[in-house]
């Protein structure tokens, strides 16, 4: 048995390298930019969570990731609508089935084969149901082409997991919410869907059944949509929206007008070469330029641009604000990021990086106190992991040359970020003890051995992290004092300077140790 497990994995592990050295070739059989991109490679996780095959144009606001957990899962939870963040949380999802007289199911986990998956594109085979599903998307609509092969009664369900749901005329409309865990804040997705084939019964889906009811608030509530027996093919497009219903009307039908799939796999399919080409290499072998370019898409996942039509809903302070001619974006954890996304934009995307920089000092004028975000989200800043690393960011950009935006403004959000928030990780509460602590002494302190945290702004799980926290702060100290000497304030360049290098005192060279 072990040496069969060990075939088989090795067969995985073969197929699987592959695919990744083997780029799927154009029309006119010339590799593309594009051709190069493996959306699976990093999709097992051994420890924390693996990348995922993510479907989407760059930086757009809708973004599709297959409903399972890893590259080796077996079942799929139904078909994706829009993921609003980039660990995978999703809003809505659809599902089709066939059979008559069968009890239907607001969400359906599939088997299925024969996938394949592009940075613009996704086709898969539902093996039990019989069902081919191809898929493409623009920034805030997307596109699915579903092939039935039988002549029994044809489904297909809504299924919204909380919030409200509606249909008329076989158009399905509604929202779902969104929350922070850590901000509380809450933020709706807007679902607009329509039909291409006439659905010949619809209603809200109750006890396995179709009801006469249109509409339904809640969680899991589902609309189903019955079409012919004869039915063998039901196009859906759909428009999403953080703003309104009516808004994602309008973004689907400003980006897909008819049902052609095709034609917006092919506008998707341009649009990623024309990014990917930006940065040409040459030499090394195919795996190399797998894994450069797969590298390239990822840096395009987030942050996301949530304009629409020159507005934008601002979890940040529960409005929807006029974006005055620069895009907002956001989801952006710059925890992750700060090390080689933002400085990769800085000299590939410089107008990218520019707004990006814009909107974070327009999240800190949004906030309730005037600090630079940490891990901005669709549903506002959930302040995660440890230290402001924006600080670096606005530095960085700055000293490359990208100078068009309010330095002074961002020097204040950052500092205020680094001065008056908690250096506890996961928390968005004001300084307390421990920040006193680390301002007098220069470290964030750790707990003895078996003693109890009673310091409140300590995360339940998370815990003080000292090490990452004075590491992290120290270097975040060294940026803001670069940015205190650009615009001027002498005093509060020193202080920083001085506050950075304070650490080095507490390092042992002997032992190796901080102490």
């Amino acid at each position: 048995k072990m040496k069969n497990t060990i075939l088989t994995l090795a067969a995985i592990i073969g197929l699987f390298l592959f695919a990744s050295s083997n780029p799927a070739k154009t029309e006119k059989d010339k590799i593309e930019p594009v051709d190069y991109v493996n959306p699976y490679m990093g999709n097992i996780s051994h420890i924390l969570v693996p990348t995922f095959p993510t479907v989407h144009l760059p930086n757009s606001m809708l973004r599709v990731i297959p409903g399972k957990r890893e590259y080796t899962t077996d079942k799929m939870n139904g078909l994706p609508v829009v993921t609003t963040s980039h660990r995978g949380s999703s809003a809505f999802d659809i599902s089709p089935v066939s059979g008559d007289g069968i009890e239907l199911l607001p969400l359906y986990k599939y088997s299925y084969d024969l996938e394949k998956i592009t940075p613009y594109s996704w086709d898969i085979y539902l093996d039990e149901e019989n069902i081919e599903v191809s898929y493409g998307l623009s920034h805030q609509s997307g596109i699915y082409s579903i092939k039935f092969d039988d002549s029994e009664p044809k489904y297909i369900m809504i299924n919204n997991r909380n919030g409200k749901i509606k249909t008329d005329n076989g158009v399905v409309t509604g929202y779902q919410i969104v929350s922070n865990e850590v901000t509380k804040n809450t933020t709706k997705v807007y679902l607009y869907l329509e039909t291409e084939q006439k659905a010949v019964k619809t209603g809200i889906l109750s006890n396995g059944l179709i009801s006469e009811t249109s509409e339904a608030d809640g969680r899991n509530k589902c609309v189903a949509l019955q079409f012919e027996s004869e039915t063998k093919l039901v196009n859906v497009k759909y428009g999403i929206s953080f703003i309104s219903e009516e808004q994602a009307k309008a973004n689907l039908y400003r980006e897909i007008a008819d049902f052609d799939k095709e034609e917006v796999v092919k506008k998707g399919r341009k649009i990623w070469n024309e990014v990917l080409a930006k940065t040409i290499v040459e030499g090394g072998s195919n795996d190399d330029k797998v894994v450069f370019y797969t590298s390239v898409y990822r840096t395009y996942e987030r942050p996301v641009c949530i304009s629409e039509d020159g507005k934008y809903f601002s979890a940040f302070n529960g409005t929807i604000m006029d974006d005055n001619g620069t895009p907002f974006y956001t989801d952006d954890w710059i925890w992750d990021t700060y090390r080689a996304t933002h400085p990769l934009r800085c000299l590939t995307e410089k107008e990218l990086e520019l707004d990006i920089v814009n909107s974070f000092i327009r999240m800190a004028e949004q906030m309730d106190e005037f600090w630079m975000p940490t891990f901005p989200e669709i549903s506002g800043d959930s302040r995660r992991m440890n230290s402001n690393h924006g600080v670096a960011t606005v530095l960085d950009a700055y000293t490359k040359g990208l100078t068009d935006f309010d330095l002074e403004k961002a020097y204040k959000a950052c500092k205020g970020a680094i001065t008056e928030k908690t250096l506890a990780p996961w928390s968005g509460m004001k300084s307390g003890e421990l920040d006193k602590f680390y301002k007098d002494y220069g470290y964030f302190p750790a707990l003895h051995d078996g003693e109890e945290e009673t310091v409140p702004e300590v995360h339940h799980f998370e815990s003080r992290q000292p090490v990452a926290v004075t590491l992290g702060t120290v270097y975040d100290e060294w940026c803001l004092a670069q940015i205190a000497k650009l615009v001027g304030e002498e005093e509060d360049y020193k202080y920083f300077l001085n506050r950075s290098f304070n650490y080095r005192k507490l390092y042992n060279a002997e032992t190796g140790f901080f102490h």
